[in-house]
């Protein structure tokens, strides 16, 4: 192991501190940040080019804040149909909330992708380079080459939103599970009462079907804004990417493509991830593996996503297996978390689209608000990502690599 990992951390810090500015999508700040992010890559040697796009704000302006009003209607429809006596109504409205909640729960597996035509458009760009192996023309051209490659992604956008974490997380649980399960509990009722089973429980579904329609329709208050510096969520993963370039350019390994992906829009609904993966979806395989990083840096305990998503979809065991095995013997405190809904990370598009990958991160309350400031973040927090996306990626050249004769 490396004697460099507690100053790896001390430049990822200092680099992180660097990019902590607000940089929203077209705004001044997003086009500063690309260029220190171009001139700090190409000061390592790295081979880097942008892949300009138009990205939309449909997913996070629209589709985000008016996800839950349509079941929550429904579901009020439905329990108050129930308690005027029309319990054929209640059924269909009830069922209809129910299979709306199924198919919104599937729209965020894809952060809206379909939906990518609408909205307001900014133009910006990823920034992607190469390390050995790998020309980032080729990359943005014509696809991946038929070698094992490990892509370290991590968006470099930041926002501010009106509700802090906590509260948006309550909305999208309460709205989300809440109204499923109170759907679900109307449309038996509704069958019961059809039956000619009479039920008492017409006033305390209605009531809480009001709750769940209002904290749904609550939604709607929260705002996009450019007020938050972003240290944290995701100067910070930034950071962490360009020391991991740092360390494997100094010491590759062998048989190994490395890219480097600093992605937009990640904020705006996923743009750019989903823009890179776009014209690489034929490559998806057993050889090409993505490390993203998302807020990493806070607190004692590196997080990795276990699985997303409703119903829950497991993230790539193999890989995050091999993650706990490395953190284990590297004594890095480390857990598997499951993220069902109100979130979303640039992994998403890259499952989607058939890739295995993993994403670290860590949770403060604190993101997407000015309060995200450098403070949060931890020197030796840094250090320990770079040494796990560092152990994962000998591990697959390894795996993949040259076998000695």
């Amino acid at each position: 192991m490396s004697n460099a990992f507690p100053s790896s951390g001390r430049r990822a810090f200092q680099f992180a501190a660097e990019l902590a500015f607000p940089r929203l999508v077209g705004s001044r700040g997003e086009t500063l940040a690309r260029q220190l992010i171009i001139q700090k890559w190409k000061s390592l040697g790295l081979s880097v080019e942008t892949a300009e796009f138009p990205a939309s704000d449909f997913a996070i302006n629209s589709a985000a804040r008016w996800a839950l009003v349509p079941s929550g209607s429904f579901l009020l429809i439905a329990a108050i149909c129930f308690r005027a006596g029309y319990p054929l109504v209640s059924l269909l409205s009830a069922l209809i909330a129910v299979g709306f909640t199924f198919f919104l729960a599937g729209e965020f597996k894809t952060a809206f992708a379909r939906w990518d035509h609408r909205g307001k458009k900014f133009q910006t760009a990823n920034i992607i380079a190469s390390g050995t192996g790998l020309s980032a023309t080729g990359l943005s051209g014509t696809g991946f080459q038929p070698v094992p490659t490990v892509i370290f992604m991590a968006h470099y956008d930041s926002k501010s939103q009106t509700f802090p974490l906590w509260l948006r997380l309550f909305c999208f649980l309460a709205g989300g599970f809440g109204g499923l399960a109170l759907a679900s509990l109307t449309a038996l009722v509704s069958i019961l009462d059809l039956a000619g089973i009479a039920t008492a429980l017409q006033n305390p579904l209605t009531w809480s079907a009001l709750v769940v329609f209002l904290i749904s329709a609550a939604l709607l208050c929260n705002r996009v804004q450019n007020e938050s510096p972003g240290a944290l969520d995701n100067a910070a993963g930034v950071a962490v990417i360009t020391e991991i370039a740092r360390e494997l350019l100094a010491e590759p390994p062998a048989g190994l493509n490395l890219v480097f992906v600093a992605t937009a829009a990640e904020e705006l609904g996923l743009c750019g991830a989903k823009e890179f993966i776009k014209g690489h979806r034929q490559n998806a395989g057993a050889t090409t593996y993505f490390i993203n990083y998302d807020s990493p840096g806070y607190g004692s305990r590196a997080l990795a996503l276990s699985a997303y998503g409703i119903p829950r979809k497991k993230i790539s065991p193999e890989l995050n297996r091999a993650l706990a095995e490395i953190a284990h013997a590297q004594a890095i405190p480390f857990r598997l978390v499951y993220l069902p809904v109100g979130a979303a990370t640039d992994l998403f598009p890259v499952l989607h689209a058939g890739f295995q990958g993993v994403n670290l991160s860590s949770l403060n309350p604190r993101i997407h608000t000015p309060a995200d400031t450098i403070e949060t973040i931890r020197e030796q927090a840094l250090a320990d990502n770079i040494i796990l996306g560092l152990e994962l990626a000998r591990r697959l050249a390894e795996k993949h690599g040259p076998k000695p004769s």
